[in-house]
């Protein structure tokens, strides 16, 4: 079996289209993706015709479905539940692994940053 090295950007549009099909199939009507990756959230916003990769021209189709897609570059330092996420998986065995509630690692994290989100709401 062959070994496969893709970009930092590939693998972060690879990561965009597995989670459009999650969502896709798991009846999700808004959604909002969020990318530490400017050039992967620029690629897929990109208006053009011009697709450039196979993976590109599956991601545009999938945004044209019926639903509402909004794409944002968050950076890394603000996303830091994203980040211990990717550092988990850099203990796995790799391929996509799905959590149906958060892993006991970062649980505490979402709680500290849902807190001060709802401060910053209320407060700022």
């Amino acid at each position: 079996m062959g070994c496969y090295i893709c970009s930092v950007v590939e693998s972060e549009l690879w990561a965009i289209m597995d989670g459009l099909d999650i969502a896709w199939r798991r009846g999700i009507k808004q959604l909002l993706v969020e990318s530490n990756n400017l050039v992967a959230v620029n690629t897929i916003c990109d208006q053009s015709e011009e697709v450039g990769s196979n993976l590109v021209r599956i991601i545009k189709e999938q945004l044209t479905r019926d639903w509402h897609i909004k794409a944002s570059y968050t950076p890394r330092s603000v996303n830091m539940i994203a980040d211990s996420l990717a550092e988990l998986s850099k203990n796995d065995s790799g391929g996509l692994k799905i959590y149906e509630y958060p892993p006991n690692q970062i649980a505490r994290g979402m709680l500290q940053e849902s807190i001060g989100d709802y401060y910053k709401f209320n407060h700022g």
